[in-house]
């Protein structure tokens, strides 16, 4: 009988403790980017440009027209660079290759007000050329690119949702 009464002491002290606690699920908040509406302006960087869309949308973000905006991100200058790291020895062709991806942003109130000053960011990674096979290679290439440009937008979308949530804190 004790052991019965200690089981419902805990299990209402549990309890008690769950319900007066304002949990919530990490990630989840006020500051979300559904209550941003932003303007995204591309010079030069359409595969960045089109990722960060699709990520903003996919967090419930709304793109606007400028006039309806708050904020206006500029994307500009995406730039691919791509680098042979080692060869193959038997034939003396491209084995493994770094593609590297910048680009720059910068982001301003519906005021004019700067909250990110013109940054330059980046994502690489490094992926084997497959001699035998110049389809599954470019393929490659072009996968690689569109991941890179959507690590780049994930990163680019984080920092314009706080940047707005700071701005509008003030």
């Amino acid at each position: 009988m004790v052991r019965l009464g200690a089981i419902l002491l805990t299990s209402f002290l549990g309890l008690a403790m769950a319900s007066c606690g304002g949990w919530q699920l990490r990630g989840v908040g006020q500051n979300t980017v559904a209550d941003i509406p932003i303007h995204v302006v591309e010079k030069n960087a359409r595969s960045v440009g089109r990722a960060f869309r699709e990520q903003w949308s996919s967090l419930g973000g709304g793109l606007v027209a400028i006039r309806d905006a708050d904020f206006t991100l500029i994307i500009e200058q995406e730039q691919y660079v791509r680098s042979l790291l080692s060869v193959s020895p038997k034939t003396g062709k491209a084995r493994e290759i770094n593609l590297k991806l910048e680009v720059k942003f910068s982001m301003r109130s519906n005021d004019g007000t700067l909250l990110i000053a013109e940054q330059v960011f980046g994502a690489e990674r490094d992926f084997i050329f497959d001699e035998t096979s110049v389809y599954g290679s470019n393929e490659n290439s072009v996968v690689l690119k569109e991941a890179l440009a959507k690590l780049v937008a994930i990163e680019v979308a984080a920092r314009a949702s706080s940047s707005a949530a700071a701005y509008r804190e003030k």
